[in-house]
């Protein structure tokens, strides 16, 4: 049997194990904080739908910010538990370094994983959280927007706005209502503007018609007289139709059943001689059509071709020209405007309330102008709803006012819908927003926008191009979320010439400061958490007392370690600003590489 003197030796020994103390107690820790987070999420959740991902992301961004007194903590508890530590050690003894190396390489561990979860992680984290919150706003908005365009009976905008709804929490308990409205107003549209009968009200009046015919004609003669005549002038199918309904009045192989099938057949002739013509009627109406499209291709009117190709497609199906210039038309289309559908096919990163300031180059021009402008103007630009991918983004309810130099307004305009996207002019890179919406099949739905300033964009009247790269405008909209959530590339861009976007560069240098000084600083404590684990290391086993510290330990150590972030935060503030970037941050890391050294001097010199 294992007795107890061995349960106490096994277990001193892996008290003395500081690099296996240290990964189990942050597992549990992180184990510990997410499941706190799942019973009290820590603020409202955006949407129901997103819950468990808010709790369990709330949960990673705590435990990041707990991981430097939780290190501390699991350096610290190993020395209250380990009784075998009275054995005396003169200063700088390298027995007494051997002796707690163990300790030195977990801090140097914890230091590493640190610097990876606040460089990777965090961000990461703060902006996955983020998106859910913009997807939340999202939600609301579109949903307010489902019901009143429901509400106007205004159904393709509706489905629109129902449709992002769709994307963000598919199958929603409280959208059914709105999805269950649209999709009957939709398919009733759909049925009344179709020009179809039911088949058997059709079938009825046929019937009808015949009935009423027979009655009519008495006999056989009356019925291939009347075929006669509509033969004479030249009224075929009814010739046709009269002389079949003669021979089944006539009695087989008689004279009037004979006659009445020749009269039949010379009518059926007739109208096998009207093909030929019919269909070139037809193939000439589609060569028409086909003509008019390609003028519009020719004369750049690319929405005017997009739709009549669209149309040639169901009417020519087999035609392979079609085919191949609705594509062109198409591609030339999205040059200038968009179609609404994109919006709903999916939902990128997200931003709600977005409000951007952009300089100006002279490409704005007021009425009676030249195009050359007025330099040094702005542009401010807000969005609704913004929704941005690596290529294009999409705004919804945008608003655009553009000043010159002498803050005098450019122009004034605000779109419904708008689509951004990068382009080229005379080699250099620029921002190109779309302000045109287009739905795909229907050529009479298109939102436009409306110009309620002195002038307009000197691209036309649905295109405004920025003095910006759209790589730039992706940072902008990230830097509008939070500045936690960029990665140190980001920040790096953005502290270096942000400063003409309306943002104070010292906000993204200080966040730089944050990143790169943090991790390294957590070397330092961690080496002043083992000398005080040691200088007040246990004499006697602890018992039940030591339980409680494996909470309180790691509370007073947050608590000292927010103390020493908000003196460090306002230590650079001031260095940043008095110093510059460049000075404040080589001082900072100076700094704590000095403590570092500095620590593990006073931790060699520990005795007892």
């Amino acid at each position: 049997m294992i007795n107890r003197e061995s349960l106490v030796s096994s277990a001193e020994k892996f008290a003395g194990n500081k690099v296996g103390i240290f990964i189990i107690y942050i597992l549990v820790s992180f184990v510990v904080v997410v499941a706190y987070r799942f019973v009290f999420p820590g603020g409202a959740i955006p949407l129901e739908y997103f819950s468990l991902q808010w709790r369990f992301t709330q949960g990673i961004l705590d435990f990041i910010d707990l991981f430097p007194a939780l290190t501390m903590a699991s350096l610290v508890i190993p020395f209250g538990f380990n009784t075998d530590e009275e054995e005396n050690f003169p200063r700088f003894s390298l027995k007494f370094i051997e002796k707690i190396q163990g300790a030195i390489l977990a801090a140097i561990i914890a230091a590493a994983c640190y610097g990876l979860l606040f460089f990777i992680a965090f961000p990461l984290a703060e902006e996955y959280q983020s998106n859910m919150r913009f997807k939340g706003e999202l939600f609301k908005i579109a949903k307010e927007r489902t019901e009143i365009a429901a509400a106007q009976r205004n159904w393709q905008e509706a489905s629109h706005f129902l449709a992002i709804c769709e994307n963000i929490w598919p199958l929603s308990s409280i959208m059914e209502q709105a999805r269950a409205t649209v999709t009957v107003g939709i398919e009733t549209v759909q049925f009344s503007g179709s020009g179809i009968r039911p088949v058997l009200g059709q079938g009825s009046a046929n019937r009808e018609d015949e009935a009423a015919l027979r009655k009519a004609v008495r006999d056989t003669a009356e019925a291939l007289n009347m075929a006669k005549t509509a033969l004479a002038e030249e009224r075929y199918y009814d010739a046709h139709w009269l002389a079949t309904l003669a021979s089944h009045l006539a009695r087989a192989g008689s004279i009037e059943a004979r006659e009445a099938a020749r009269t039949a057949s010379l009518a059926w002739n007739a109208v096998s001689s009207m093909e030929p013509g019919i269909r070139e009627a037809q193939n000439y109406s589609l060569y028409h059509l086909k003509r008019k499209g390609y003028e519009a291709m020719v004369s750049n009117d690319w929405i005017r071709a997009y739709y009549i190709f669209r149309e040639l497609t169901e009417l020519s199906p087999e035609d392979p020209d079609v085919v191949k210039f609705l594509g062109m038309s198409e591609k030339g289309t999205t040059e200038v405007a968009f179609f609404l559908d994109e919006i709903e096919a999916g939902i990128g990163e997200n931003l709600t309330g977005a409000v951007f300031s952009i300089p100006l180059v002279p490409t704005a021009q007021a009425v009676g102008q030249p195009s050359s402008g007025t330099p040094g103007g702005r542009v401010v630009m807000r969005a609704d709803s913004l929704m941005t991918y690596p290529d294009f983004s999409y705004a919804i309810g945008l608003e655009i006012v553009a000043f010159d130099g002498n803050n005098q307004a450019l122009y004034e305009m605000e779109a419904r819908y708008a689509k951004l996207i990068p382009m080229t002019v005379q080699g250099k890179p620029r921002l190109l927003i779309l302000l045109r919406a287009l739905s795909r099949y229907d050529e009479t739905i298109r939102w436009e926008p409306v110009w309620t300033g002195p002038g307009h964009s000197d691209l036309g009247d649905a295109q405004i191009a920025l003095d910006t790269t759209y790589e730039h405008f992706l940072r902008l909209s990230k830097a509008r979320r939070r500045v936690d959530s960029l990665f140190l590339v980001d920040l790096l861009a953005m502290g270096k010439d942000f400063g003409n976007y309306g943002y104070i560069p010292q906000v993204f240098q200080a966040e730089i400061m944050r990143r790169i000084s943090d991790p390294i600083s957590l070397l330092p404590l961690s080496i002043l958490a083992i000398i005080i684990g040691w200088r007040f290391r246990a004499k006697t086993k602890p018992r039940y007392l030591g339980f409680p510290m494996l909470v309180i330990i790691p509370l007073v150590f947050n608590w000292m370690i927010d103390l020493i972030r908000g003196i460090s935060n306002i230590l650079g503030l001031w260095m940043l600003l008095s110093l510059g970037f460049s000075t404040a941050i080589i001082i900072a890391v100076a700094g704590v590489l000095l403590c570092f050294i500095m620590s593990l001097i006073f931790l060699a010199s520990q005795h007892g």
